[in-house]
């Protein structure tokens, strides 16, 4: 049976087919979905691939999904520390050291040896295809996360529809760093789009790094007409390196921020970006002003315009290599230093996400800006009720109003007592005047009442 797009494309190796759900042209990026795609059980037996009028199209280009060229991979994801966290039909990430993420599909989760059957591009038998395998989570090295995906998206792509077009391109192969890598397959099965973070950043990196180049063409054209060339060289460049890095360093992390607000990131994600692209502005600033120096040192007694140009050209050198060295310092830094914090915290949507004996923080003043407490109930709208540690007051119970930005603390499962033993610590000390803000404040009140030490 010929099978013709649209778009006129006729050709089988040039479409994807998701039996029995549907097909997706390659040539035009349009996917053509089945009547029984949301419902899976429905489907006939026939032929492999139905007639193209019997599917109803859909543009996958009509998906909106959020980009954040500060991120390596996408901003809404959450750490898995738990297997059972897993179901069939999950996008999962593999923080690899540095830079580094490597992205799967779910197939299958066993809970009881902790393995789990993925397909995903990997390297076997010395090419590099997309394949179907186990894995053991425990040995494999990284911290994992599941992508999260906005409820629209999820229920327009059941997991019945990942997993069928993660399978129509088994055995593939055409890796291509860029174009088909990793991440963009997972993105795909997830949506129907082809999407990698990693390489908007890439893209994001090779920009700053151009803006660079440029202000330093621009300052060693400028500087040439200055009777003080020798000095401007020295001094001009690296000023406005500094200025133009400090503005983009900012930039930056105020989108992480935003995120971070949004409920994207978490604490611990939002501080690993954000002290990654600090080390990476220091390092490249320090990079570029040594390269100058050391550029404009070597023709410091020659004709003006040599002066110049190895003043450009050792800035130039300095600033890629404080770029490439910057982040992966700022990776290594990041991810060190979020390692030591014992807990993490998320920003809460919706009041229904919170639960009784739930460890929360809500901004107050800005004297006070985390309030920690612990959430008694809810009235599901507007309202919640908490007890807190005060100075002025001590342990109090009380209704407050569900203002945004509030976070949910997340805790080690395993330090944890149950969310009745934590309502119950907290109720106990209703009353209690103990007040103290080094030993004893709101924070160390709730982390009693939630965790074992």
């Amino acid at each position: 049976m010929t099978i013709e797009c649209s778009c006129g494309n006729r050709h089988p190796k040039r479409f994807l087919y998701y039996q029995p759900f549907g097909i997706f042209c390659r040539c035009c990026n349009t996917e053509w979905l089945s009547d029984n795609t949301a419902n899976p059980d429905s489907a006939e037996d026939g032929p492999r691939v139905p007639r193209l009028r019997m599917y109803r199209f859909r543009d996958v280009s009509r998906h909106e999904l959020h980009e954040n060229n500060v991120l390596l991979v996408q901003s809404s994801r959450s750490r898995v520390t738990d297997i059972n966290q897993l179901v069939v039909g999950d996008h999962i990430a593999f923080h690899r050291p540095y830079v580094i993420w490597h992205h799967c599909i779910v197939i299958e989760v066993n809970a009881e040896d902790s393995t789990l059957e993925v397909i995903n591009w990997q390297s076997e038998n010395g090419s590099v295809s997309v394949i179907q395998q186990q894995i053991d989570v425990s040995k494999e090295y990284g911290d994992l996360y599941r992508i999260q995906y906005t409820s629209d998206i999820q229920l327009s792509n059941p997991p019945h529809l990942v997993i069928a077009r993660a399978r129509s391109r088994l055995s593939q192969t055409g890796f291509h760093i860029f174009d088909d890598n990793c991440e963009s397959f997972a993105t795909f099965c997830k949506t129907g789009i082809s999407k990698s973070h990693q390489y908007i950043w890439l893209v994001a990196k090779t920009w700053e790094w151009l803006v660079h180049f440029t202000v330093m063409t621009v300052r060693t054209a400028i500087t040439g007409f200055c009777t003080l060339a020798r000095v401007a060289a020295g001094c001009v460049g690296p000023v406005v390196v500094i200025v133009l890095e400090g503005i983009i360093l900012a930039w930056d992390v105020i989108k992480a921020y935003r995120e971070r607000r949004n409920g994207n990131l978490s604490r611990n994600e939002y501080a690993k970006i954000a002290i990654r692209r600090i080390v990476d502005g220091v390092v490249t600033v320090a990079f570029t002003i040594v390269g100058v120096i050391i550029g404009v040192s070597f023709t410091v007694t020659g004709p003006m315009i040599p002066c110049l140009l190895a003043g450009a050209c050792g800035g130039i050198v300095g600033m890629t290599v404080g770029k490439v060295g910057g982040t992966l310092l700022g990776c290594w830094v990041g991810r060190a230093i979020a390692n030591c914090l014992k807990t993490d915290d998320r920003a809460v949507d919706k009041i229904t996400e919170l639960v009784p004996g739930d460890h929360v923080v809500m901004t107050r003043w800005a004297l006070h800006p985390r309030c920690h407490g612990i959430l008694i109930e809810h009235d599901s709208h507007t309202k919640i009720r908490v007890v807190r540690n005060t100075y002025k007051y001590g342990v109090v119970d009380e209704w407050l109003p569900f203002e945004k930005p509030l976070y949910l603390v997340t805790h080690k499962k395993n330090e944890c007592f149950s969310n009745e033993e934590v309502l119950r610590r907290a109720k106990g000390q209703i009353g209690a005047r103990r007040y103290n803000i080094a030993s004893h404040n709101c924070k160390t009140f709730a982390n009693w009442c939630k965790r074992h030490t």
